[in-house]
């Protein structure tokens, strides 16, 4: 990330160490309150486990005392009394060990919430959150938007070799051997893993494989060759849906690729629909979020230049708003040097989970020093290697879909109460 000119001093370099150690011993503290949750929860389930066998054996002893009663054994049911008293004595110590733990589990729980509610209604802390949400649906959007594309693209490409093959018996016949010669491999290499196949056999199988593949290989090459030679637009990896087909024949006993197309364009059809899907859940969270990344100096100053000027002094009909617009500018050309939004989250962090430790305020930049451009980017990527911020970001996430929710059920009751009037 470049500096824009600005070097940093000896002071600001151990400053930035600092807020950098102070943010990983925050999220040290988070971890290992975590830990002792789960080390918590695994003792009072041990515990409970306990109390469970102790309660069988109760049973098991109260079964011997009955049987001994019948028979009129006194000693046998004196004997099994006493077993019952020490029983009984250890449940509940057991019982009152389980009470504790459950409770030191439940303080653990309520503590760890408690905190990360307390950084959840931060309203910086919740905008950094929208951002990381923000950030992933977009790459979501991304990802599905570039999906759809090649979606696009691999069914364009089969629906001009299927009207090629239509057109061309060799390579129908190419085709419905390359088909045929994947599902015989696909079955052959299923038969090769059973492991109590004698050398024989195995040694059957893979002389079968070796064949097979021959054959898949001479019709791919020839299907190629065609389409080399006429400038088709294909490759092997766009027909790997389609060679994985379940092989149907046809009444003359061949593959039937019209059922072999159909199938690979309903899957294709099937994809788009999940990526349509995808975009329009991601869009859901983008369309509450308006929060975008805060902009460094340097991009507000950019974003001066193509300001459009404007004669203040001419727009006597409006004397309040030519002052807001006068402060405005004003602020824009003077902005005041900020920490980026990661490096307040830093700091709130430290004020939050260890305000016993006196930080030392950061120093004013200097009004002729330019201050290093924050990347927003690089700060979500940065955040993210935290566990503290991976599980606020999915909690907010949760939050947001349960609200989601909540207000599409409620649109939903208010159309079909409309409806019905």
């Amino acid at each position: 990330m470049s500096n824009n000119g600005y070097k940093h001093t000896k002071e600001d370099k151990k400053r930035i160490a600092e807020k950098d150690a102070n943010l990983s011993n925050v999220n040290e503290e988070y971890r290992l309150l975590k830990s002792e949750i789960e080390e918590s929860r695994a003792q009072y389930v041990q515990v409970k486990e306990a109390l469970n066998n102790a309660e069988k054996s109760l049973q098991l002893l109260q079964l011997d005392l009955s049987r001994a009663n019948i028979n009129n054994d006194v000693n046998e049911a004196k004997k099994v009394n006493e077993e019952i008293a020490k029983v009984k004595s250890e449940i509940i110590k057991i019982q009152v060990k389980a009470k504790a733990k459950k409770n030191n589990l439940d303080y653990l729980k309520d503590s760890l919430n408690e905190k990360i509610q307390e950084l959840m209604n931060d309203p910086e802390i919740k905008q950094y959150l929208e951002y990381i949400v923000r950030s992933q649906q977009e790459r979501t959007i991304k990802r599905a938007k570039n999906g759809l594309e090649q979606v696009g693209a691999k069914r364009n490409k089969l629906k001009n070799l299927q009207e090629l093959t239509s057109k061309h018996s060799s390579l129908q016949n190419n085709l419905r051997g390359m088909i045929f010669a994947t599902s015989q491999l696909n079955k052959f290499e299923a038969e090769l893993r059973n492991p109590a196949l004698t050398p024989d056999q195995k040694n059957d199988i893979e002389n079968k494989i070796l064949a097979t593949k021959s054959k898949f290989d001479f019709n791919k090459d020839a299907l190629f060759a065609y389409a080399n030679k006429n400038n088709v637009d294909i490759e092997l990896s766009d027909l790997d849906g389609l060679l994985n087909q379940k092989v149907k024949m046809d009444k003359s006993g061949h593959v039937d690729l019209s059922f072999a197309f159909g199938k690979e364009f309903d899957n294709l059809n099937s994809q788009e629909n999940q990526f349509n899907k995808d975009i329009a859940n991601a869009e859901r969270y983008s369309s509450r979020l308006g929060f975008e990344p805060q902009k460094s100096v340097q991009e507000v100053n950019q974003d001066i230049g193509d300001f459009e000027e404007v004669d203040l002094e001419n727009v006597p009909d409006n004397p309040a708003r030519s002052k807001e617009i006068k402060e405005q500018i004003g602020r824009a050309m003077n902005p005041q040097p900020k920490l980026g939004l990661f490096a307040r989250a830093k700091n709130w962090f430290v004020n939050t989970f260890r305000r016993s430790k006196q930080l030392p305020a950061p120093e004013q930049a200097q009004p002729e020093q330019t201050q290093p451009k924050s990347n927003a980017h690089s700060d979500y990527v940065n955040s993210l290697k935290y566990d503290v911020m991976r599980d606020l970001a999915a909690k907010y996430k949760r939050e947001m879909e349960q609200d989601i929710k909540r207000e599409e059920k409620a649109a939903k009751a208010k159309e079909d109460n409309d409806v019905d009037r």
